[in-house]
């Protein structure tokens, strides 16, 4: 096992060498690279592989087995471990540029001129609906829904009850600004017969599945 674990380390680092001067080439320096080297684990004489830590044989074996038992409530012990693959990750840390704080253009926190007003249907209820234009909508804008705002990319649509305002990093941020109102959940006045008549019926369909799964 020791040989072998050998060999695999070897490989790694060939991978690691390759991914490594991917980096190098982007700029990263080594003290900002971290490499992940991985084996792709499954027992013999089965088809799909498990995914751990390269390390030595015992913490291996231990990555694989919780993940084996994690993923179908057993393991094997007495089967002998496959290598599928061995692959190795190399993380480059970049630097973080932080976001721009744009001044307020929207003193009183108004959006400018709705584009149009539409019908649209919130909860089967028509509603008068402006529209908003987001490249108009600067730092400080503020619009309650209902209401939709259009963009290049995609389509916003704020529903009654929730409110849409521009961040000082021009980031359209939603909040509910009216609670939701709440109901009863349906089924939550339950006749105790019935409950009895659908427990002892589910508890059955159980029951033949132990069964059925027992037989194959």
């Amino acid at each position: 096992e020791s040989g072998a674990l050998a060999g695999l380390d070897q490989q790694l680092d060939v991978l690691a060498a390759d991914a490594r001067g991917e980096l190098h080439e982007q700029g990263i320096t080594d003290a900002k690279i971290k490499m992940l080297k991985r084996l792709h684990l499954r027992y013999d004489g089965t088809d799909t592989p498990l995914i751990v830590d390269f390390g030595d044989v015992d913490a291996i074996k231990g990555q694989f087995e919780e993940q084996h038992k994690q993923r179908y409530g057993f393991v094997m012990s007495e089967k002998p471990l496959v290598v599928e693959a061995v692959a190795v990750e190399a993380v480059g840390e970049t630097q973080s540029l932080p976001d721009a704080e744009a001044k307020a253009d929207n003193t009183d926190g108004v959006a400018r001129d709705a584009l149009a007003t539409r019908a649209v249907v919130f909860d089967g209820t028509s509603e008068d609906t402006p529209f908003y234009k987001r490249e108009d909508m600067k730092p400080g804008a503020t619009v309650r829904g209902p209401a939709v705002i259009v963009e290049p990319v995609g389509t916003t649509v704020i529903d009654p009850g929730w409110e849409a305002k521009v961040n000082a990093r021009d980031h359209l941020v939603l909040t509910r600004v009216v609670a939701m109102k709440r109901s009863e959940a349906i089924g939550t006045q339950a006749d105790p017969v019935m409950l009895e008549v659908f427990n002892n019926l589910f508890m059955n369909i159980a029951e033949q599945m132990g069964v059925t799964l027992a037989n194959t």
